[in-house]
C-alpha cells in the first residue's frame, strides 16, 4: 500500500484486521480484609472445637464480571467483579493434632472505566440459528489476576445473629446459589452455621480492561514461523538424570522483568496442604464465561 498511516519501517505491507481494541484499563493492588470462609459440615465441626487455625494458602477459582452503563456519564461503565477463592487452613484440633481443610470465600469489587459507544448491528455466517438483531453497544470486560497472597487468618466466635440488621457477620450465605462449576470444588457442600468462624485477609493484584471488537490497519513484517524444535522427555531417563538436566529455577526467587522462553518454566503452584497438587487431584479448568444465571449468585451490589 502506498499510503500507510503509521511508521512501518521494516514492514513489507499492511493489512486490515478485525480484533479487540482496548479502550480503557486499570490495575488494582487491594488488601481484601476479613473475608468469611465457608466450610463443609465435617470441617465446620472440627473448627467448632479447634484451638486455633493457620492460613496456608489461597487459590483463585473464578472471577465473575458484570458490565453496567453509568447513568449521566456517557461512555463510562461500572465493572463489578466477584472473586471466588478456595482457601486452605490448618486446623489445630483439641486432640493436639492438625488437619487441613478447604473452604470458599467470596469478594466483590467495582471499577469505573471508559468503554466508548457502539450502535452497530453485527451478523456473522458463523452464527447458528436465527435470533433477533441486537446492538453491540456494550463493551467486554476482561480481568487478569493471579492467586492471592494469603496474609492473615483468624478464628473467632460467632459475633452476631442473622436477625441483626447491622450484623457484623455475613450470615446469609446460600450455597445452593453457587454456580455448578464452583460447587463441584466442594463435593461435601458448604454450611454457614457453626459456633466458630474463619476470616481471612488476602492481597489481590488485578488488571481490568474494557475492549470492543473493531477493525485496525497494521503493518506486516513476515509470517510467524516457529524457530524452536519440539522436544520431549525420554522414557529411558531415570529421575535423577532428568533432574540434573533441569536448570535451577532462578525466576522463582528473582522474578524476571520479561517473559522467558526457557523450556524449564517454573510453576507457582505449591503442593502444601491443598493449594497445589496434594494428591487429591487437580481442579478441572473452569469456564471463562458462564451462563447469565451464574452472574453474581450472592446478590452483592
Amino acid at each position: 500500500m502506498a499510503n500507510n498511516r503509521c511508521n512501518t519501517q521494516g514492514a513489507k505491507d499492511s493489512v486490515c484486521i478485525q480484533t479487540d481494541k482496548i479502550y480503557d484499563s486499570c490495575k488494582s493492588k487491594e488488601c481484601a480484609e476479613d473475608l468469611r470462609v465457608y466450610f463443609s459440615q465435617a470441617n465446620q465441626a472440627l473448627l467448632d472445637t479447634a484451638n486455633g487455625i493457620k492460613l496456608k494458602c489461597a487459590k483463585i477459582l473464578y472471577v465473575d464480571t458484570d458490565v453496567e452503563r453509568i447513568q449521566f456519564n456517557k461512555c463510562y461503565y461500572n465493572v463489578t467483579l466477584t472473586f471466588y477463592f478456595k482457601v486452605t487452613v490448618e486446623i489445630s484440633t483439641s486432640a493436639g493434632c492438625t488437619v487441613c481443610a478447604d473452604g470458599l470465600c467470596v469478594h466483590t469489587k467495582n471499577a469505573m472505566l471508559f468503554g466508548s459507544e457502539g450502535c452497530s448491528y453485527v451478523f456473522s455466517s458463523r452464527d447458528e440459528g436465527m435470533s433477533l438483531a441486537t446492538r453491540t453497544n456494550m463493551p467486554t470486560a476482561i480481568v487478569e489476576t493471579v492467586d492471592p497472597v494469603a496474609l492473615e487468618g483468624k478464628l473467632t466466635e460467632m459475633c452476631c445473629d442473622c436477625q441483626n440488621p447491622v450484623s457484623c457477620c455475613k450470615c446469609c450465605f446460600n450455597s445452593a446459589g453457587l454456580p455448578p462449576f464452583i460447587g463441584s470444588e466442594f463435593p461435601d457442600g458448604l454450611v454457614e452455621t457453626g459456633v466458630k468462624r474463619v476470616y481471612v485477609t488476602l492481597g489481590l493484584f488485578v488488571f481490568i480492561r474494557l475492549q470492543r471488537n473493531t477493525q485496525l490497519l497494521i503493518p506486516i513484517y513476515d509470517f510467524c514461523i516457529p524457530d524452536k524444535t519440539c522436544t520431549s522427555a525420554s522414557c529411558g531417563d531415570d529421575p535423577c538424570s532428568f533432574f540434573e538436566k533441569m536448570d535451577f529455577p532462578i525466576d522463582a526467587f528473582y522474578p524476571p522483568t520479561c517473559c522467558s522462553d526457557d523450556k524449564n518454566s517454573f510453576s507457582c503452584d505449591n503442593g502444601n496442604c491443598g493449594c497445589g497438587n496434594n494428591g487429591s487431584g487437580t481442579a478441572s479448568p473452569l469456564p471463562i464465561n458462564p451462563s447469565p444465571e451464574h452472574i453474581n449468585p450472592f446478590g452483592v451490589k
